[in-house]
């Protein structure tokens, strides 16, 4: 099995996704663990983006880039104790 960066960004993204899923599903209220795993499990694709080889195109490249980063704001903002999100 050939291990490469792409299999560890991959694996690092699932074991962020199902801690945050075990940390929320275990509590009533977040615990801090959820405020660095969910948005880790989204800046782990923004890396995964950044580092393809042979994009379809470099436009597309960044669009997907921009998108990742701006879910990555909302659920920062939505994770805030108040509402701040719009």
């Amino acid at each position: 099995m050939n291990f490469t960066r792409k299999s560890a960004v991959l694996i690092a993204v699932g074991v962020s996704a199902i801690t945050t899923i075990l940390a929320l599903s275990t509590a009533d209220a977040p615990s801090p663990l959820v405020y660095v795993t969910k948005p880790l499990a989204t800046l782990l694709l923004v890396l995964l983006a950044l580092t393809t080889h042979n994009p379809i195109a470099t436009s597309y490249r960044w669009l997907i880039v921009g998108g990742l980063l701006a879910s990555v704001v909302g659920d920062i903002l939505l994770m805030l104790p108040s509402d701040r999100f719009i």
